[in-house]
């Protein structure tokens, strides 16, 4: 099945326009009365046969609409400084989709190299890789944040856990009450690590200290265990 996308689900139509247009005509040689699969980011999965098609626009009629669940039980939510290296930064976004996250947040430590963010790009990624991996239900994807605002607005009731490079730590994987949690939050440092002051600020509120592993992974590498790491629990847990 191949997932299209679209935020124009105006009652029993929706319209798909620019590129989503012009890959289901062009590239997949869609024409009017095919069946079609799309959602709107939102849980929704449609399907229905193409009823137009113009050169800059397509339009389906809504035939049949279902909610999709997600297949994890706690929310994902991965605070991840941002990475130097921009393409990185899209490589990561797009393999945690296709994991499955439910928040991305990225954060500006005292080390991020990087400090400003292209969200309208990211959010191409988010797309693509939802889509590509037939998930109805788009992450959200949250603007810069400093990281001291991000540790001071969080919500205690949620389990929060920082990865860091500081010292030998309890591995993530040990930590089986996480897959029990509603909520779920893991911060992620920036190439040269949190400082030992964010550390400290970081536990003195709650969280809790973990590694990834023996190993010193990149900043995405990090961010894609941790995910992985979360799925793997949730799905021990269930059996």
């Amino acid at each position: 099945m191949f997932l299209f996308y679209s935020d124009k689900v105006e009652g029993a139509r929706t319209i798909f326009e620019q590129q989503e247009a012009v890959h289901i005509q062009r590239v997949l040689r869609r024409k009017v009365g095919d069946i079609i699969h799309w959602t709107d980011g939102k849980g929704y999965l449609y399907s229905g046969p193409i009823t137009a098609v113009s050169k800059r626009e397509i339009t389906a009629s809504v035939q049949n609409k279902e909610h999709w669940k997600k297949t994890w039980t706690p929310d994902i939510h991965i605070a991840v400084c941002p990475t130097k290296n921009i393409q990185r930064m899209e490589w990561m976004v797009e393999k945690l989709c296709e994991i499955g996250v439910d928040t991305i947040s990225l954060v500006i430590a005292h080390n991020s190299e990087r400090r400003n963010i292209k969200i309208p790009k990211l959010q191409r990624k988010v797309i693509s890789a939802c889509t590509q991996s037939l998930k109805t239900q788009f992450p959200v994807l949250n603007t810069p944040v400093s990281f001291e605002d991000y540790i001071k607005n969080f919500d205690a009731s949620q389990r929060g856990y920082i990865a860091h490079c500081r010292e030998a730590l309890p591995p993530l994987s040990k930590e089986k009450d996480a897959a029990k949690q509603k909520d779920v939050h893991i911060l992620i440092g920036p190439e040269g690590d949190f400082t030992a002051r964010e550390v400290e600020s970081a536990l003195s509120m709650g969280w809790i200290p973990v590694g990834l592993g023996a190993a010193r992974l990149r900043t995405e590498t990090a961010a894609l265990a941790a995910c992985h790491t979360l799925h793997l629990l949730d799905q021990l847990r269930g059996e």
